[in-house]
């Protein structure tokens, strides 16, 4: 058996990684980085991906409602933010 292998029509959507990665990149922000506010941007169709963001802790924000690629195409966009006025850092050693 192969590291890939996974049951027939067993997929990798709707476990909730998306958001435990957005909440350890939020973690990472405020706790170690010592950010007060992360912001992040997505496609409102994107469902997944507002829903991933919404779980990890962010609330809607105000944002330009476009956005444009390095390839010069334009999307819609949605904005989300999480602040936290006086984050708990990590008690680094260094």
């Amino acid at each position: 058996m192969s590291v890939m292998w996974r049951p027939k029509g067993v997929g990798r959507v709707g476990r909730g990684l998306g958001a435990e990665l957005f909440a350890a990149g939020l973690a990472l922000a405020q706790q170690h980085l010592h950010f007060t506010e992360v912001r992040a941007g997505a496609e409102p169709a994107n469902a997944a991906c507002v829903r991933s963001l919404w779980r990890a802790g962010f609330d809607p924000a105000a944002g330009p409602e476009k956005h444009v690629l390095p390839d010069g195409r334009v999307v819609p966009t949605a904005w989300y933010s999480d602040v936290t006025p006086a984050p708990v850092w990590c008690p680094s050693s260094w």
